[in-house]
């Protein structure tokens, strides 16, 4: 994994959630991917292209993403509603913008992002790629940010693909 990729979406993280949660996140020991499972009930996903091919994976534990949309919403939430998802979203795409931000020499032009719900699901990431997960605590719970790069010419893992093995 190409430090140089994954570090601005890492410490993009870091400053979404002290800025716009108000909260603190304290990274845990990184460690290798091997499912396409969610890990989190809810994750946010984008896929990337340019100079590198691959997609990054925004998860949250359930308690996580309704406390964040209780602050930023004012939308006290029983479960994960359309709220939820739309805050998850948001904090996806927040996040993908500040790291883009930071990646001035990276030709990378990020989709909109995906939210899933649940782990039934799993993380379009590129069959070949070597996968990482960047996990943190917090007192809201758990998040972490999930990589998958692999080269250009390698396809994105569907959904489809994956459940007809």
């Amino acid at each position: 994994m190409e430090l140089q990729y994954s570090k601005p979406f890492i410490e993009a993280t870091v400053l979404v959630c002290h800025r716009v949660l108000e909260l603190q996140i304290f990274p845990k020991t990184p460690s290798a991917v091997h499912s396409f499972a969610p890990k989190h009930f809810v994750t946010g996903t984008l896929s990337v292209h340019g100079d590198l091919d691959g997609t990054i994976a925004f998860g949250m534990d359930r308690v996580f993403a309704l406390r964040a949309t209780q602050l930023l919403m004012r939308h006290k939430a029983n479960g994960v509603d359309a709220t939820v998802v739309d805050v998850v979203g948001e904090l996806t795409n927040q996040i993908a913008g500040a790291a883009r931000a930071r990646m001035n020499s990276v030709k990378l032009d990020v989709s909109f992002p995906e939210v899933i719900c649940g782990v039934s699901k799993p993380i379009p990431f590129p069959s070949n790629a070597k996968r990482v997960t960047y996990p943190f605590s917090s007192l809201w719970g758990n998040i972490s940010v999930d990589f998958g790069f692999s080269s250009q010419d390698a396809p994105l893992r569907s959904a489809k693909a994956y459940s007809d093995r």
